[in-house]
């Protein structure tokens, strides 16, 4: 009997073995929260069948474990059924012992539906899967609901994701090579080894790559690499242009107290000049423009004391810089236009730093003014913002990133950027990446009133940011401007809204295709963190090359150079 009792034992354990073959322990659990609906109507139903239909697709396999719509109801409720933000989801997730937790929102004005989906990974504290898109009506939501659970549950097995559907086809002969892929098969001129090509199918999230995209390790020329001594201290900003008059590029650097003024020589870089600034100065960006239009550019500075904002402008006169206007209340920052540099200026506000309008700044006997209001959404910062057109004609586009480092391409229009958003279908909001770009940890140290913001507030950090500046230029001469732009990637991702740690960067190009930019190259990752860049000729050779103020690990400061080899 007793040996017949270990023998029925023993089939049983290999019977559960059989019938569950993968360890309960290895099992990723997950929680789907109801999505937040806004809407004059009553789309109760919609929420309902996007939150079953989640849930249906996550569970059919056994690697994920759904929990249950009970549990997760509960713990929205909790939250008082408002909007959630990452930290939310964090909370919850936590609370129950989740590895991912799904959330998001759907917004219908009249037959426009916009729907923001994410998926926070638990432990790494980072949204690896998200969707945000616009349709013409509710049939066209369900099919980015499977894709987007596609998506979830690919990441969640640690599978790549393929955005097309599983269908058989028949063996397709390659057309012959077009000419971005004959370039994909040249030498490279550094090695003289062929040059591998990383090329992707666009995708069906607004962020995509372009088709025909090309990326090598030589975007970036070393041939043209020129990198200073390193300096024992921060910088947070650099631009450049001939300060003194001489016919001369300068690069013109700054740390929080103090202007730094080189030249780059056949010996390297010089110092030329240093210009003091008091300890209780904040520097927080530096900008190159001829301003008051007598043919001498000016170093233009946004500086705070304390939480007040104390702008300041230098120019060379009579062998020495001396500063020209003092006490400007207002965050600057000279963006490139098709007329020529632009000074903008954005009061800091009370309820969030960049609640303001923007506006450009008129020179005016020997001080600056408001002049027109640009028409540039309500809400966006002065730093990370720029006009242009990106599609060889006259139009220009609003080019910025938003206060969780998306970047955006909207319509000119001064409407407030909570209103777009809350009516993303609307005609303003053209795009929005579903990756971060950007990124600073340059932070501007104000503190809001206690009046005026509420739990809805979309730039409802206490803390405010001055993130890098946005460039556009015309690279390939085919008329048509790329928008040029820096990622800072940090250890610890992005959503923790008051640690900004980055240590490797990556410079982006874009294109506009007509529906949304599209990354037409990238670099390969650049050990540090760059604080600000720009594509000016460094070494007055009537080139252009990619300058970047790159802080390291170390906490030192190098200026680097490269040509771009496109």
């Amino acid at each position: 009997m007793k040996k017949f009792a270990m023998m029925f034992a023993a089939i049983m354990l290999v019977a559960a073995f059989t019938i569950c073959p993968v360890d309960a322990a290895e099992q990723k659990k997950l929680g789907v929260l109801p999505f937040t609906v806004h809407s004059s109507e009553n789309l109760d139903y919609v929420r309902s069948g996007v939150w079953d239909m989640l849930i249906s697709r996550l569970s059919s396999g056994e690697e994920i474990n759904v929990a249950d719509k009970e549990t997760m109801a509960a713990a929205f409720e909790g939250t008082g059924g408002k909007d959630l933000v990452a930290s939310d989801a964090y909370e919850i997730g936590k609370r129950l012992g989740l590895d991912f937790v799904v959330w998001g929102s759907i917004t219908k004005i009249g037959n426009s539906v916009s729907l923001d989906g994410k998926l926070l990974d638990v432990d790494a504290y980072t949204t690896p899967v998200g969707v945000f898109e616009q349709t013409r009506g509710m049939d066209d939501v369900i099919p980015k609901i499977s894709e987007f659970a596609r998506k979830i549950s690919a990441h969640v097995r640690g599978e790549k994701f393929s955005d097309e559907p599983e269908t058989v086809s028949p063996p397709v002969i390659a057309p012959p090579p077009g000419p971005r892929e004959e370039r994909a098969r040249e030498l490279s001129p550094r090695t003289g080894e062929p040059v591998d090509v990383l090329q992707s199918g666009r995708g069906t999230l607004t962020s995509v790559i372009n088709p025909s995209f090309i990326m090598t390790p030589e975007v970036l020329d070393r041939r043209g690499f020129v990198m200073s001594s390193r300096y024992p201290r921060k910088f947070k900003g650099m631009d450049v242009g001939d300060v003194d008059g001489d016919g001369k590029n300068e690069i013109v650097v700054i740390d929080r107290t103090n202007i730094f003024i080189y030249r780059f020589e056949e010996s390297g870089f010089v110092l030329k000049h240093t210009l003091a600034g008091k300890s209780y100065d904040n520097y927080i960006s530096v900008d190159v423009a001829d301003i008051n239009e007598n043919e001498i550019p000016e170093i233009i500075v946004t500086n705070m004391r304390r939480d007040r904002l104390y702008s300041f402008v230098v120019e060379y006169r009579e062998d020495s810089f001396i500063t020209i206007l003092d006490g400007v209340r207002r965050f600057l920052r000279v963006i490139e236009t098709a007329d020529g540099p632009c000074l903008l200026g954005q009061e800091m506000g009370l309820n969030a730093a960049f609640e303001n309008p923007i506006h450009e700044m008129v020179w005016e006997g020997e001080n600056l003014r408001d002049g027109r209001r640009m028409p540039i959404p309500k809400g966006l910062s002065v730093f990370g913002t720029t006009l242009a057109s990106l599609d060889g004609g006259r139009t220009e586009r609003v080019i910025a990133l938003d206060v969780y480092d998306r970047l955006n391409v909207f319509q000119k229009t001064s409407k407030p950027l909570q209103q777009i958003y809350a009516f993303g279908a609307g005609q303003e909001l053209l795009w929005r990446s579903d990756d971060a770009y950007g990124g600073t940890d340059n932070l501007i140290e104000y503190t809001p009133t206690d009046s005026g913001i509420d739990d809805t507030h979309d730039i409802a950090s206490e803390n405010a940011y001055a993130n890098v500046r946005i460039l556009t230029y015309d690279l390939k001469g085919d008329g048509k401007n790329e928008v040029i732009l820096v990622k800072n990637r940090s250890p610890v991702g992005r959503l923790l809204q008051n640690v900004k740690i980055f240590n490797r960067s990556e410079i982006y190009g874009f294109e506009w295709d007509g529906l949304g930019l599209l990354e037409n190259w990238k670099t390969k990752a650049i050990q540090g963190y760059v604080t600000d860049y720009q594509f000016k000729d460094l070494n007055n050779d009537g080139k252009k090359q990619i300058v970047l103020a790159l802080v390291l690990p170390t906490s030192q400061s190098v200026i680097v150079a490269y040509d771009l080899n496109l």
